[in-house]
């Protein structure tokens, strides 16, 4: 596919479509993500860092994209969250408990908000 749309400049809102709504090509090909996995054998959930500069976190379920200088607030996936545990010891999760709300400092943080996200959504 031939594109005049720069890499940075690149997002889900120019991502090219058919007339049916259906993207033509993967969002990870697209953004051009430099794809890595938080465990080398696990397929179901990734991350990875984007020619736009931001880190993406994803898996079936969802994706999301960080970077430095963004608010992660409420009940973000992005966050670190811990689950009070059953009666039986297996996570409550009806019941979160989120990390407080935060800015994004640097590359390396946001790396590990992407890496929080496609955990918590897989």
């Amino acid at each position: 596919m031939v594109t005049e749309i720069p890499p940075e400049e690149r997002s889900f809102k120019n991502i090219p479509k058919y007339a049916t709504g259906k993207t033509k090509v993967k969002f990870q090909d697209w953004l051009e993500i430099d794809q890595e996995k938080i465990k080398p054998d696990h397929t179901a959930n990734s991350f990875g860092k984007a020619k736009n500069g931001k880190w993406y976190g994803w898996s079936h379920r969802a994706v999301y994209g960080f970077k430095a200088g963004d608010e992660v607030k409420g009940d973000s996936l992005g966050k670190k969250v811990e689950y009070a545990k059953l009666p039986d010891g297996a996570d409550d999760f009806d019941k979160p408990s989120y990390e407080a709300d935060f800015t994004i400092k640097d590359d390396n943080h946001a790396r590990e908000v992407a890496i929080a996200f496609a955990e918590n959504v897989s």
